[in-house]
């Protein structure tokens, strides 16, 4: 229900206008969001050298991309989306926090980081087990820093709301891959990941670019913006295990 550009809550309480994400995960119809949906199939063969994984992290989820091979020319084994959260109300932490006196929305955010790390964590052992392989490490897309006041001045403002929880998400997710990879998860810029990646390759934007879009058709769907910015975040991360 949609009053004066608001929402209500399960308990009745409003929260500020919700865009178009909010409103998809309160109806529970975020693309993909049933688990198991959209996954490709794992490749047959094994890695010896264990597998490196990217991460494109959303409110709620995040797109996995496993990877592994030469540094050259590594291929993509798994593509896949963990959800640690469903709904409106369990997903958009701070959002819902609003309504809330703030130590109770203390307690909410916090619990709720710790549930979403374990459940990520389950998720990603459950892909480590199906590959049969270590993980060696992760790359993880991640937005442009920007430091985060107190918890009662992020309530207050909106743009706050959004921005601590994208960083919430990416803690969750660079905890759960620091439990289960061998060397802990790297973040790279989503705006320096072909330069970034160009460089270290040693080779030209425009010839990653090709290589990344045959890594894409060769391991067929989903194959949209966050699993190729996720596959470039795995890339990048596999470079830096390497030299």
């Amino acid at each position: 229900m949609r009053v004066s550009g608001f929402s209500k809550t399960g308990t009745g309480r409003r929260l500020p206008f919700e865009g178009k994400t909010e409103r998809a995960m309160r109806r529970g119809k975020l693309e993909g969001s049933r688990p198991g949906k959209r996954t490709s199939r794992p490749t047959e063969t094994r890695p010896e050298n264990g597998v490196v994984l990217g991460l494109k992290p959303r409110t709620g989820r995040a797109a996995v991309v496993a990877i592994a091979g030469p540094v050259d020319a590594p291929r993509i084994l798994f593509k896949t989306r963990i959800d640690v959260a469903t709904t409106f109300e369990e997903g958009a932490v701070f959002h819902v926090a609003q309504a809330l006196p703030l130590k109770e929305a203390r307690t909410r955010v916090e619990a709720s980081e710790r549930r979403f790390i374990e459940r990520a964590r389950v998720e990603l052992a459950k892909i480590q087990r199906q590959l049969g392989a270590p993980l060696v490490t992760a790359g993880l897309v991640a937005g442009k820093p920007k430091p985060l006041p107190a918890l009662e001045s992020i309530l207050k403002a909106h743009p706050l709301v959004h921005a601590a929880e994208g960083a919430l998400y990416r803690r969750v997710f660079a905890a759960a891959c620091s439990k289960l990879c061998a060397t802990p998860p790297f973040s790279f810029p989503q705006e320096k990941l072909v330069m970034g990646l160009a460089t270290a390759l040693a080779i030209a934007p425009e010839v990653l670019l090709a290589r990344l879009a045959a890594m894409g058709k060769a391991s067929g769907r989903p194959w949209a913006q966050e699993q190729k910015q996720a596959t470039l975040a795995a890339w990048m991360a596999l470079a830096a295990v390497s030299n």
